[in-house]
């Protein structure tokens, strides 16, 4: 504690300069991103006269607390309501979040730690794919369903099982490559086969890592509207039904009711990323053995 009060002591006056001005910076930066809820919260307790008569930054006189009432069951598209729009967002970010992340589980832990001829090839085929631009991709992808008998349908999620190309599967992989396979030589002795080394050994041992990927996906599924735009229009979602509300109703849309809906539905995101910011930040770069 005492060498780094002397170490902040010893500081040049150049460097308490450029502390300060790095300081302001981040305070900023800091409004910049707390503003735009603020404004959302304010707004949110308007009538819809008021959000066209008052300024940015006036309160109602009147705060309309109903408007947090009225959202569940005003703030409806294509005859979904808000509680349809929520069950349909949870179903479909859990359950693609659950297979993405078991399917990118099993590809990382096969390609890791099985050599066999075509692992290079595979390995170079993710790399491709996740470098390639998805838009030029979406086409094909949008015949594919079609030509499966899935689109617009929940087996939708299957598509799921093919999305081991992005950052969860290369935490998942390093974490894998860095694990000894002394964990699964030991059991292999003990007259385990090559499904019990990785369900009972090596996938509880690379939960860490999973869960902080699983969460990362859950809130990127949550606030995902464009594959449902796409894919499932017929089961629309909390992000997707507030973009296509506020695009269908652009003359007669209640925006106090739309931003009320708005911080509704990004109220459990910022829940679960409060909570699991440090199991992210921990586990990402955890490698198998430690101490």
């Amino acid at each position: 504690m005492k060498k780094e009060v002397e170490i902040v002591n010893k500081r040049t006056g150049g460097v308490r300069i450029a502390f300060g001005i790095a300081s302001v910076i981040l305070a900023l930066y800091c409004v910049t991103l707390i503003y735009p809820f603020v404004w959302m919260f304010q707004t949110s307790l308007k009538t819809s006269l008021e959000y066209f008569t008052l300024g940015p930054l006036d309160f109602s006189s009147e705060p309309q607390w109903k408007n947090y009432i009225e959202v569940f069951d005003k703030l409806k598209v294509k005859e979904s309501n808000f509680f349809i729009m929520m069950w349909n967002t949870l179903w479909h970010t859990f359950g693609s979040s659950t297979i993405g992340i078991f399917a990118s589980s099993v590809v990382a832990y096969c390609l890791s730690k099985y050599k066999f001829g075509a692992r290079n090839f595979m390995y170079a085929v993710i790399i491709f794919i996740m470098v390639y631009p998805s838009m030029g991709t979406s086409g094909a992808s949008y015949k594919q369903a079609h030509d499966l008998g899935i689109f617009d349908t929940p087996f939708m999620l299957i598509k799921s099982a093919g999305g081991y190309s992005g950052k969860a599967f290369f935490v998942i992989y390093s974490f894998f490559v860095t694990l000894p396979w002394d964990y699964g030589d030991a059991a292999l002795i003990d007259g385990a086969n090559d499904y019990q080394v990785f369900f009972k050994i090596m996938l509880p041992m690379a939960m860490g890592p999973i869960m902080a990927m699983y969460t990362v996906d859950v809130i990127g599924g949550w606030n995902d509207y464009m594959n449902i735009l796409l894919y499932l229009p017929s089961y629309p979602t909390l992000m997707a039904g507030l973009y296509l509300y506020e695009s269908d109703m652009t003359r007669a849309v209640n925006y106090p009711l739309y931003y009320t809906g708005v911080i509704v539905s990004i109220i459990p995101v910022l829940i679960a990323f409060a909570c699991c910011q440090d199991l992210i930040m921990k586990n990402v770069t955890m490698g198998g053995l430690k101490g």
